[in-house]
């Protein structure tokens, strides 16, 4: 999907739509945080729909994530606005997959996919619930779909992490959002990452590294309300040379409610630009605790 140069290019794209980000959705980088750039592309996806059935139905189908696949290609800064753009590339039972970009000072900072399906408020809704509106927008790319991200099939997982659901983490219809599963994603990668460094003895300040997500794949399992203690499991997938694979599972009482592959990179402060994983780090990494350990609680 990164490679497919049609998706950097504001034109390629149906829909249009211009979005400020907030100083709230800065992190500690000092730039826009990679689940506020999600949120951009989910608020873009949101006004497409709006759109194309002719203005807000607060009672109406809505489509709702089955997959996401997000590309950060650069870094997204504040306050300049940012332009979105969407492209329906097919509707059908199987769901809908959207094309989504966010472009910033005349340059593609990420590009997204999803794979959604309709909902009406909590329930399901009928594949075809939002076909009249949609189905004439479709703008094919003639490339096939991404594949769907793997299930574990029983792997173990030797870090697992306590979590908390919030009444925040509900959308307006009382289910745990997608962003709020894309934010506790983001922390369980963090809890691991915190865990390497600090226990390989590196001073990221002083050694001038920082940490990149380069991509991010989730795959949600369930739309239902979750309160009450949660938890995060975490593995290593894949280790390379300047890159990192963490799978992450999200899950609450009732079982896993969303998975996600997570490519990280260490990079310079300065340049942003890819380094090498530090030894210390990679020797952490590449000796897990056995598989019912805990990373924390």
């Amino acid at each position: 999907m990164k490679d497919h140069h049609w998706r950097r290019q504001l034109e390629s794209y149906d829909f249009h739509c211009t979005i400020d980000p907030r100083h709230a959705d800065m992190d500690a980088e000092r730039h826009i945080n990679n689940v506020a750039v999600q949120a951009l592309h989910a608020e873009a996806l949101m006004r497409f729909q709006t759109q194309a059935r002719d203005g807000w139905d607060p009672d109406g189908a809505l489509l709702h994530p089955l997959q996401s696949e997000v590309h950060f290609l650069k870094v997204t800064h504040y306050p300049e606005p940012v332009r979105c753009g969407v492209r329906l590339l097919s509707a059908g039972k199987q769901g809908y997959r959207l094309a989504s970009a966010v472009f910033q000072g005349g340059a593609c900072t990420s590009i997204q996919e999803t794979l959604s399906l309709p909902w009406q408020h909590a329930e399901p809704a009928p594949p075809d619930a939002l076909a009249s509106g949609l189905a004439p927008l479709v703008n094919a790319a003639g490339e096939p779909a991404p594949e769907p991200l793997p299930a574990d099939d029983g792997q173990p997982y030797p870090y697992r992490y306590r979590s908390t659901f919030r009444f925040g983490d509900l959308d307006a219809d009382r289910c745990l959002s997608a962003l709020a599963v894309a934010r506790f994603v983001e922390q369980g990668r963090v809890h691991l990452l915190h865990q390497a460094v600090a226990s390989s003895g590196i001073d990221m300040q002083a050694a001038g590294l920082g940490l990149l997500v380069a991509k991010i794949t989730i795959r949600f399992l369930a739309r239902r309300e979750a309160g009450g203690d949660g938890w995060l499991r975490a593995r290593l997938l894949k280790l390379g040379n300047a890159s990192m694979l963490l799978r992450i599972v999200l899950s609450d009482q009732h079982g896993d409610l969303a998975y996600a592959d997570n490519v990280m990179l260490f990079a310079d402060r300065a340049t942003t630009r890819p380094v090498t994983v530090p030894a210390a780090v990679r020797a952490w990494l590449a000796a897990a605790p056995p598989a019912d350990g805990h990373g924390g609680q």
